[in-house]
């Protein structure tokens, strides 16, 4: 019997329209069961099943992990998470400051971080760093910012300062020789202004002489130019000109250069990212990701020392 040729015309892309969708069932069932390799690349290779770009999947996924969502649960905002082995229970205990220390990013990054000042209920704790910019590394330049801080403990006293080689032959010396100045008042007499007077070179820095007291800490701040001294409260940042302050309970005291200061202010994004993370203080690890933060635009180096008042 044969089959008029009106009706053959019509059996052809009726034929092709359910192998099509044949198909397109069957790929549908691969995605949902398919391992997730095989999956993100038949989601790229397909053309009807490309939805997304990949970047804008990976920017959701990091925000995704920014909040939270698919990512362990290891404390708020954390962005460094230790190792921890053999089922451990990992819980960051806190180590005193070593007495006098001074780091720079001369070549490399460097941090430390420690305990000092119980007096009364009031402790301090310390996190520092100096991180060679994008630029010098880039060009195998020499960093230039220096970061240090001493406690005086016949005087319960924390001296810190952070310094700002800026370009000059030689500025990288000279900032890490002016921080040093700053850090030996904890073992000798003699006032912050006489040793931000022995500056030499084209370096600005500036310092603070932190006591801790029964509630909060008397603070002075010393120096200047371009880089800043900031307090932050539960009210926001606040910007220190050199004079004397109390910090309450709970407060930051933060001394940086300006390759890190100048992203800082009341209403920016760093200082609002800051203020939700800088609620407690982070582990060192942390706080050094934290002042290497990437905007696109700030490549100079860094430098930086936070006292947490508790």
């Amino acid at each position: 019997m044969s089959v008029p040729a009106e009706q053959a015309d019509l059996a052809l892309p009726t034929t092709a329209l359910l192998g099509a969708a044949i198909l397109v069932v069957l790929v549908v069932m691969l995605l949902l069961l398919a391992p997730d390799a095989v999956t993100r690349r038949l989601r790229y290779a397909l053309p009807f099943t490309r939805t997304k770009a990949p970047e804008i999947l990976v920017a959701r996924r990091v925000d995704q992990m920014a909040s939270g969502a698919g990512a362990p649960d290891h404390g708020s905002h954390s962005l460094v998470h230790p190792l921890v082995l053999g089922g451990s229970h990992f819980a960051w205990t806190e180590t005193p400051m070593p007495s006098n220390v001074l780091v720079h990013c001369r070549s490399q990054n460097a941090y430390f971080h420690g305990l000092c000042g119980h007096v009364g209920g009031t402790r301090l704790t310390v996190r520092a760093a100096a991180l060679r910019g994008l630029e010098h590394a880039a060009s195998r330049a020499e960093g230039k910012d220096a970061a240090g801080a001493a406690w005086d403990g016949c005087h319960k006293t924390l001296y810190a300062a952070v310094a700002d080689g800026r370009s000059a032959a030689g500025s990288a010396d000279s900032a890490r020789c002016s921080v040093q100045r700053v850090l030996n008042l904890a073992d000798e007499t003699g006032e912050v202004a006489e040793a931000l007077g022995h500056r030499r070179g084209s370096t600005t820095m500036v310092a603070a002489i932190i006591r801790p007291l029964a509630k909060g800490a008397a603070v002075e701040i010393h120096g200047g130019g371009d880089c800043e001294a900031w307090l932050l409260t539960r009210d926001g940042w606040h910007l220190l000109r050199p004079s004397a302050y109390h910090a309450p309970p709970g407060s930051v005291v933060l001394l940086g250069t300006d390759g890190f200061a100048d992203a800082l202010g009341q209403h920016t994004q760093l200082a609002g990212e800051l203020a939700a993370r800088w609620r407690t203080p982070p582990t060192p690890l942390e706080f050094v990701a934290q002042l290497d933060f990437f905007d696109g635009y700030r490549t100079d180096d860094r430098a930086a020392v936070a006292v947490w008042i508790g």
